[in-house]
């Protein structure tokens, strides 16, 4: 039986915009967009899952500013069902420079993705999903302050 699985992400933002790594299908295909993240180990707080998955996915250390929200999040995936509770962070970049990078790949075992700027208007034009489902309104209230 399959368990609910803890992930962190963290969103960073450059003025309007936000660092979103691709979703692909199975097939390889951009099914949406959200941010960098994953999971959490064992004995590991949902704060320090998010610092080492920035440092493994893009090489960049991170702060945590502060805790976003929890999301849960139900979903199908390729015909399996999936259950997340997702920690979502409000992140800086330690390196200020990383932050003019306009693309970061990310490699981890056999999957490769793209990460890159997006304004909340991209992200909403129909280009895909934003997961984790609940994250447009963390994402607004980010504009707005």
């Amino acid at each position: 039986m399959p368990g609910i699985r803890p992930l962190s992400i963290g969103v960073l933002r450059r003025e309007e915009k936000f660092l979103m790594v691709e979703v692909l299908n199975d097939s390889g295909a951009l099914k949406g967009w959200r941010p960098l993240g994953g999971g959490i180990e064992f004995g590991e707080s949902a704060e320090n899952a998010v610092i080492r998955e920035f440092k493994e996915e893009i090489g960049y250390e991170i702060n945590c500013q502060r805790l976003l929200g929890v999301l849960e999040n139900i979903y199908t995936h390729e015909g399996h069902k999936g259950h997340e509770i997702v920690f979502v962070y409000s992140v800086t970049m330690s390196d200020k420079s990383a932050l003019y990078k306009e693309r970061y790949k990310i490699e981890e075992g056999s999957m490769t993705a793209n990460a890159k700027w997006m304004s909340l208007r991209e992200l909403l034009d129909g280009s895909g999903d934003i997961y984790p489902i609940g994250l447009v309104e963390h994402l607004r209230r980010l504009i707005s302050t």
